[in-house]
């Protein structure tokens, strides 16, 4: 974990500059501003000082057709100043079905599996607004979102790929919120037996990213609208029986393998010639000692050297760079399933109006 002075006029800067400001503008001066944003001690600092809302969504049952979300976050917020997110103002049973970097969700409620609907919101304001529906007779294989603005005119763009009745591939949908409208793009063809994993919807550098099952990154560029895929990095051929978890780092793509005793992540360094760079090799041995648990999945990471973790009952914020962790436990009676969406948010009210 990096410190840095208190003297530092542009750290400090940084750290009270609006989320939004921060993200879109500051961020983007210097190659050392956007690490800034990356690194742990300067997210709790910024959360705290600017009021943001930071940390995770979720996904858990209470019975197998209902769901929960409940928010984590190692960001120490007052709850009389901030209220812990939810989405309590939406129907019941709402479901997420992707997240942006800017506090807006998509959600979708199927209570009339005939007619869901869905929804953009922004749970730290309770704002809301239906979108209309995609072509709901194809059953949804993944989704994902894109904000390029939400003051004072909200600009985004959201992803939906469907399974199609006959045949291999994806039906391709975008939605745009100027056009306020669904578009049928071309479909998608991958090689027979070939599919995306859940989980993904990774955005990086104009693109979404999937792991698929033959182990490659599926890459859709949302402005140009056309999709490649690329290999990952050669240790998956020697280390198949490892999990395999999509995540963004520091600007660029990664990938985390984990066995039951080892985690390591690998950055893809350049695109062009499919280089990877190994960025960590973590024994998990003694964390699994300490939380009494055998096996650790890990769900995102959160900064530069947090990864967020879960074992059986309780969410794990483990720190690679000094081997420490701090615990998250969610309400008894429910089963953690796994799925977590990244939510960063102010407390700026958003119309939700393109």
């Amino acid at each position: 974990m990096e410190m840095h002075s208190s003297s530092d006029a542009f750290y400090e800067i940084l750290t009270r500059v609006s989320l939004g400001n921060l993200m879109r503008q500051c961020k983007w001066v210097c190659k050392d501003w956007e690490k800034f944003t990356y690194e742990t001690m300067f997210k709790l600092m910024h959360s705290q000082r600017t009021q943001t809302v930071s940390g995770y969504f979720i996904k858990s049952s209470e019975r197998y057709d209902e769901y929960r979300y409940d928010f984590v976050t190692i960001v120490d917020h007052s709850p009389q100043i901030i209220p812990s997110p939810s989405l309590d103002f939406l129907p019941r049973n709402t479901k997420i079905v992707a997240s942006s970097n800017d506090g807006i969700l998509c959600c979708v409620n199927n209570s009339n599996h005939r007619h869901p609907i869905y929804y953009i919101c922004k749970p730290t304001t309770h704002s809301w607004r239906m979108i209309p529906k995609p072509r709901t007779r194809f059953v949804t294989e993944s989704m994902a979102m894109v904000v390029r603005q939400s003051y004072p005119e909200l600009y985004c763009k959201i992803i939906r790929l469907s399974r199609p009745k006959k045949g291999p591939g994806y039906h391709c949908e975008i939605f745009s919120s100027k056009e306020w409208a669904w578009k049928r793009l071309s479909d998608i063809t991958l090689p027979y037996c070939v599919f995306i994993k859940l989980g993904g919807g990774i955005y990086v550098k104009r693109g979404f990213h999937w792991l698929t099952t033959d182990d490659r990154v599926f890459v859709f560029y949302v402005e140009e609208q056309i999709w490649t895929t690329f290999r990952l990095p050669e240790e998956h051929e020697v280390i198949q029986k490892m999990n395999k978890k999509l995540i963004h780092f520091e600007g660029n793509i990664g990938v985390i393998f984990t066995s039951r005793n080892w985690m390591r992540l690998w950055i893809l360094h350049d695109r062009q010639t499919n280089t990877w760079i190994n960025k960590f090799n973590i024994n998990l041995r003694w964390l699994h000692r300490k939380t009494k648990s055998r096996y650790s999945w890990v769900l995102d990471i959160y900064s530069n050297d947090i990864v967020l973790m879960r074992n059986n009952d309780e969410v794990i914020w483990y720190n690679c760079s000094n081997r420490t962790y701090i615990t998250s436990r969610l309400p008894s009676k429910t089963t953690m399933i796994g799925e977590v969406y990244s939510f960063d948010s102010d407390l700026v009210p958003c119309s939700l109006r393109s």
